[in-house]
């Protein structure tokens, strides 16, 4: 199993970004300091960006089980293992561009599923 390690990363999602969505709904995505969305999280990491991810993994990609707590700890981990093998992408455990652009997310007006426009 790979896994990106903090030191790795290269910049950490803190908080969140609403960005346009399929369909014309929009969808939040954990972003760093700076909004941007091209970000990562790994497992240690906490806050927003984190409860955005799990909230989408939970939601919209098969792992109901999960708890949003806004902690990146072992069970999100896992997680994020299940939907990156399930969507064929590398397996490390880590949230990044790759995961970010494979993944759906909840809409932030109703309950569809959706992918952001942009990736």
């Amino acid at each position: 199993m790979l896994f990106r390690s903090r030191q790795t990363a290269n910049v950490e999602c803190v908080r969140t970004v609403v960005l346009p969505a399929q369909d014309g709904f929009t969808v939040s995505l954990p972003a760093s300091s700076s909004f941007n969305s091209d970000c990562f999280l790994v497992i240690g990491d906490s806050g927003e960006g984190v409860g955005d991810l799990q909230a989408a993994l939970k939601l919209c990609n098969g792992q109901s089980g999960l708890v949003v707590d806004r902690d990146f700890g072992p069970k999100t981990m896992a997680a994020v293992e299940a939907v990156q093998r399930a969507l064929g992408i590398t397996v490390d455990g880590g949230y990044g561009n790759q995961t970010r652009g494979v993944m759906s997310w909840p809409d932030n007006n109703s309950t569809k599923c959706t992918k952001p426009s942009h990736f």
